[in-house]
């Protein structure tokens, strides 16, 4: 278990503190508490189960607080209350009683006053005449401290008695002072919320690494297309569009939240300002913020890059899947490079090294001739949790949704409700459970700041999650990533470590893949959008964020990921030996070799064991370097087509040796007088 970095207070603690800042000046009518999910019937029962009473205050602190029944100090009335399926305890003193009783004679007297106010009046006419002037007396019960045992427990029948009558008055029921003495809120009889709505309770578990639709969507993204299909081919019309989907759900009777990354239009072009607007023109139920405000904030350098959606805050899908332009993952054809209009429509056929995207408010016009250059497949993943891990997902998205709300002025009024977090102890009340899925200890992490999620001390749990199963690995680790960038590179750290013995235990891969496109054969990259570590066949971390200072240190992009640690076993081999692999890492990791190594056109190629010298040299290696060979040639053999359709024969998967060298000795730094050049040095890395 990994030690936290001072200070020690907890991101939890942190989240419950916040969450406790906008409790306590909440004005109710701005929550999103759903339909019907506020119990307001009849029918809380209360009971004194025990009187404590103490013979000196030292008492009170002692292990064994031993009750006397002689002796002076105020009594303490333990009072279990019910209400449906909610039962809690209080603890109450007979001047709690009398402070109460007195407080509902001076409210009961102000009723009776015919002030000529229109909220008073209505007041007035919503309450029982008959049941205001009802009002339970409270016995006198003389002095606070009881001597006697009968007298305590006539005391404790008198105040049993007039605590229920006044529970079964609706008008005193309801009164602050009433609701504050038995310890609720208009939060506490909300199903989801818990154990007597005691929400914030359980964000107050220390977690490792120092962490923490039916009814509702939320979707924080970096960038977001209204128009991009869920499902291809596209053979419904429009129905797995997203904003259709969105829209569907809304007229449903579903809350859509949905938080967008506001981009620096200079550096990213994005247009979340487009996707706002789609958005929202949808359905009063669907609600849009754009976060940060860059001048009142200063945050220029850094984005929301974490990619989440949760629903029902029951089921959380955290990845590193955007949901725009070219979504790719491993259940699709990753090398198709064909401009089939079916599944890519518009601006989802691009290819960034030729182009960047324009104009991402017309989603169906080409900005690439499709006949001439081909698609850049993109190669990702991402994961659903379930449970407490979906819970955590959705308690990050709240934090953030009700912290935006609290800083920007234009989101305050009703109309974007501050949202709450349902409780761990409902969270195993699945109503609908993703196929496939394995059992796991699963946890979720982040990187997070006070500009990105309003919390006063950062949190970079997926960094320590990263060095924590590194360091601790045994056999393996296995890595997709997009960037992998720092100060000092690895492979001159690794020579000044182990020379060129290095290239004995690392490889560093790319993907590549080729086809016909009118006529002509093309070849290009596919790009590995994933991130993704998956360490010994047992535990696996994935998400958002890349391995740099960027996603990593936690003040700067905002991630999220989620590590997953198997507890159900499966029979494998390792290093040419029995072994017992986690079923759900095992499962990832064969799906991914197979994939890349061609095992669907050559069942042949054994990918069971990842660490033997046979997989690792003639199989792994040997298969990158073969295709980047044939790539090779096949670049130098352009003028003769069936020869090099022939060289395309023996490719097997996509993977191919990544050029070390490439570019080593070129200076990237960007052009003097160029916007990139303005930029800090830091945002590159």
């Amino acid at each position: 278990m990994l030690r936290h970095s001072e200070p020690t207070t907890s991101t939890l603690h942190l989240v419950a503190t916040d969450m406790s800042d906008i409790m306590e000046t909440l004005d109710t009518r701005e929550l999103d508490l759903g339909d019907g999910d506020y119990d307001t019937v009849d029918g809380h029962v209360a009971g004194i189960l025990e009187v404590e009473r103490f013979t000196s205050a030292q008492d009170r602190f002692n292990i064994t607080t031993q009750r006397s029944v002689n002796k002076s100090l105020p009594a303490v009335f333990k009072i279990e209350l019910k209400h449906g399926e909610f039962t809690w305890m209080v603890k109450r003193k007979e001047k709690h009683f009398m402070d109460l009783h007195r407080e509902l004679r001076t409210y009961k007297t102000f009723m009776r006053i015919p002030l000529p106010t229109r909220s008073h009046t209505i007041k007035r006419k919503t309450v029982r005449r008959t049941e205001a002037s009802q009002m339970p007396s409270l016995p006198r019960g003389g002095r606070e401290e009881l001597g006697r045992e009968e007298q305590v427990s006539s005391r404790r029948r008198q105040l049993e008695d007039y605590l229920n009558k006044l529970l079964n008055m609706t008008v005193y029921r309801n009164y602050h002072a009433t609701m504050e003495f038995i310890d609720v809120s208009q939060l506490s009889f909300i199903h989801d919320l818990g154990l007597k709505g005691l929400h914030s309770a359980a964000f107050l578990t220390d977690h490792r690494f120092g962490s923490f639709a039916r009814e509702e969507v939320n979707i924080p993204a970096k960038w977001l297309s209204p128009e991009i299909f869920l499902k291809r081919p596209v053979v419904e019309g429009n129905r797995w569009r997203l904003d259709c989907i969105l829209k569907r759900k809304a007229q449903q009777g579903v809350r859509i939240f949905v938080m967008l990354y506001k981009e620096v239009e200079l550096a990213l072009g994005i247009n979340s300002e487009y996707s706002k607007r789609s958005l929202l023109h949808l359905h009063p139920n669907i609600k849009v913020m754009r976060h940060p405000d860059h001048v009142s904030s200063s945050i220029y350098l850094w984005a929301h890059h974490e990619k989440i959606i949760v629903i029902d805050q029951s089921v959380g899908f955290v990845g590193g899947i955007d949901l725009a332009g070219s979504v790719q993952s491993l259940n699709t054809d990753v090398g198709q490079l064909v401009g089939n209009t079916r599944f890519w429509h518009g601006k989802d056929y691009c290819n960034f090294v030729y182009k960047d995207w324009i104009q991402l408010e017309k989603p169906f016009d080409d900005f690439i001739d499709r006949h001439t250059t081909p698609r850049m497949p993109w190669h990702d993943i991402s994961s659903v949790v379930h449970g407490k891990a979906a819970r955590d997902v959705a308690r990050h998205f709240i934090q953030r949704w009700n912290f935006t709300k609290k800083m920007k002025p234009k989101y305050r009024g009703p109309s974007y409700p501050f949202l709450l977090p349902k409780s761990h102890s409902t969270a195993g009340e699945i109503h609908y459970q993703v196929p496939d899925c394995t059992q796991a200890k699963v946890q979720i992490l982040r990187s997070a700041s006070d500009w990105s999620a309003g919390i006063k001390y950062h949190e970079e749990s997926i960094h320590n999650a990263y060095v924590h199963v590194i360091t601790n690995s045994q056999h393996f680790v296995y890595i997709e990533v997009t960037m992998i960038r720092g100060d000092c590179s690895i492979i001159s750290q690794l020579k000044r470590e182990m020379g060129d013995l290095w290239i004995n235990y690392i490889s560093i891969t790319g993907l590549r893949t080729h086809a016909s496109l009118e006529g002509k054969l093309v070849t290009e990259l596919i790009y590995v959008h994933s991130k993704m570590l998956i360490a010994d066949d047992n535990t696996v971390i994935i998400g958002s964020a890349n391995i740099n200072d960027r996603s990593m240190l936690g003040k700067r992009d905002s991630e999220v990921a989620v590590i997953v640690e198997d507890s159900e076993t499966v029979a494998s081999v390792m290093d040419g030996q029995v072994y017992q692999a986690g079923a759900y890492a095992l499962k990832i990791r064969l799906e991914c070799f197979r994939m890349i190594l061609g095992v669907n056109t050559d069942p042949s190629i054994d990918v069971s064991d990842p660490i033997s010298d046979h997989f690792y040299k003639e199989i792994w290696m040997a298969t990158a370097a073969r295709n980047a060979t044939i790539y090779q040639r096949v670049g130098l053999e352009k003028e003769d087509p069936a020869k090099a359709q022939e060289e395309l024969l023996r490719v097997r998967g996509f993977v191919v040796q990544f050029p070390l060298q490439f570019l080593a000795e070129e200076n990237l730094l960007p052009p003097i007088g160029s916007k990139e050049a303005m930029v800090p040095m830091e945002v590159w890395t």
